[in-house]
């Protein structure tokens, strides 16, 4: 994304000769340069909006999904219980903690409760992880384009791997 480094470059070039006219002295020098600093923040954010815009109106899809193996989840951070995937917190944020397969050994990971997450029983033996990224259907676009991208996740686990339980307070 060029937009916001192009519009503060071209502010400094054509606003510092009138900006650096006007001082005389050397209190003056150190508050023209302050001004010139602001200013150049200012047109900074300008681009940083403009990128913005152009992010908005450019064509996005949902790549993936990136498939990750899962195995078994035992409880030692909170989580109680012995089942495949579970829910814990941290402060008041609530995760979904899992473990994946990493090479030869296991590596912990974890996903914020939220919209984007989707758990389904199925009848098979291992689990599975899948992301998706929402990003710009033309990845050079990037360098004119904010890009914020976002993640779906989606828990494949064996059935009566998810613990039912209700509890009324």
């Amino acid at each position: 994304m060029i937009w916001p480094f192009l519009f503060a470059l071209l502010f400094v070039i054509f606003a510092w000769r009138s900006i650096y006219d006007k001082a005389s002295d050397f209190l003056d020098y150190c508050f023209s340069t302050f001004f010139l600093v602001v200013f150049t923040a200012m047109a900074f954010g300008v681009g940083l909006g403009f990128a913005s815009l152009i992010g908005l109106a450019v064509p996005k899809h949902w790549t993936g999904p990136e498939t990750t193996k899962l195995v078994s989840l035992r409880d030692s951070d909170g989580i109680s219980g012995h089942f495949f995937l579970g829910t814990g917190s941290i402060g008041t944020t609530q995760y979904y903690f899992f473990y994946k397969e990493a090479g030869q050994g296991y590596q912990p990971g974890k996903v914020a409760v939220a919209d984007n997450v989707m758990v389904f029983e199925e009848k098979r033996q291992g689990g599975d992880l899948k992301a998706y990224t929402y990003q710009f259907v033309n990845p050079s676009l990037g360098w004119i384009a904010m890009d914020w991208q976002s993640q779906k996740y989606e828990f494949v686990i064996p059935d009566g791997s998810l613990k039912k339980n209700f509890v009324l307070r």
